[in-house]
């Protein structure tokens, strides 16, 4: 193991390369930093302005969204009270033609049986006078 050990140690000590130090970009001067500085500022004033428009449209776009959906709204309840008078209509149409089969065949039954009661009594005043 130290036959490895001791070799390792020199290669990592004696062979490190010369590190070389660049600098990757020129040196600003004071002029220019004020110059950018300026242009962010500017920059960033545009932004605002265009914030606070959005702002604004969007808050226009959200009143009028309110408006049709409150539109829509009272619509829908007039189709609704439509649909409930008609279902109402229909459900009355329903109910009297119901009651009229009902009574013309409570009439039919009473008319139907009428001779036949006179005809039974006829029989029964007759079998009782003869007997």
């Amino acid at each position: 193991m130290s036959r490895f050990f001791l070799p390792w140690v020199v290669t990592v000590l004696l062979l490190p390369g010369p590190v070389w130090a660049v600098e990757a970009a020129s040196a600003l001067t004071d002029r220019e930093i004020v110059e950018r500085l300026t242009r962010l500022e500017v920059g960033q004033t545009a932004m605002r302005a265009e914030v606070g428009q959005l702002r604004e449209d969007m808050n226009r776009q959200t009143q009028q969204l309110r408006a049709e959906m409150g539109q829509l709204r009272e619509d829908m309840n007039l189709q609704f009270a439509r649909q409930f008078r008609l279902t109402v209509a229909l459900l009355s149409a329903f109910a009297a033609l119901v009651a009229a089969i009902i009574g013309f065949a409570l009439w039919d039954r009473r008319t139907m049986l009428r001779p036949f009661e006179r005809t039974v009594r006829t029989l029964a005043a007759h079998h009782s006078s003869l007997g």
